[in-house]
């Protein structure tokens, strides 16, 4: 039986090339528009660099930092936080220190609802600097936790409640206290929170 001759299959690069010598024409004209746009558009737009600066920068350098030379006021700088928390205790007292206080020298007062253990005093007391005034300080059982008016069983069902409504942090009952903590004795700056702070100034 005699085989069937068939077409060879045409290159890919042999077909453009046939494509281009046939609309040569046509690409040329549509790269000499291309080039004539691109040149029109760098004359039209193009916004020389003058010589000299126009806009002078204030000051050049680095400068000193400004001098508490003015009444100071009667402040603390209070954190409340964990013993585990201690990694993320020391990077912010040291940002406040490095663009602050270290010019200020405002006290620091930590605030936990347990006692601080030495590791965590060591390393934030070294944040805060030598010479610096800080107080590591526990919160009073009755400023944290439940009140004596207060249903524990049902609080606790409702922080339930919560946690299965997806709620962040609601099935949590130690953020509950210091939800209470924080809008109660710190916000509305009551006189049971004096003890704690009385001796910064």
């Amino acid at each position: 039986m005699p085989k069937l001759l068939t077409r060879p299959g045409s290159h890919p690069l042999r077909s453009l090339s046939r494509t281009a010598q046939s609309h040569w024409k046509l690409i040329l004209a549509i790269a000499s528009l291309l080039l004539v746009e691109a040149y029109v558009h760098r004359r039209n737009y193009d916004v020389p660099r003058p010589s000299p600066p126009l806009d002078a920068p204030f000051y050049t350098g680095c400068q000193d930092p400004v001098l508490n030379t003015t009444a100071r006021e009667s402040a603390v700088f209070m954190m409340l936080a964990r013993n585990s928390e201690v990694k993320g205790a020391v990077s912010s007292v040291r940002s406040v220190q490095e663009q602050f206080n270290d010019n200020f020298g405002y006290p620091w007062v930590f605030l936990n609802d347990e006692e601080w253990t030495e590791d965590f005093k060591r390393k934030v007391g070294k944040a805060v600097g030598e010479g610096a005034d800080v107080k590591f300080e526990v919160i009073p059982k009755e400023m944290w936790g439940y009140p004596e008016w207060i249903n524990q069983d049902r609080a606790k069902k409702s922080m339930q409640d919560m946690k299965n409504r997806g709620i962040q942090y609601g099935g949590l009952e130690s953020y509950h206290h210091m939800c209470r903590f924080q809008s109660g004795y710190v916000a509305s700056s009551t006189p049971s929170l004096s003890p704690i702070l009385s001796a910064q100034h």
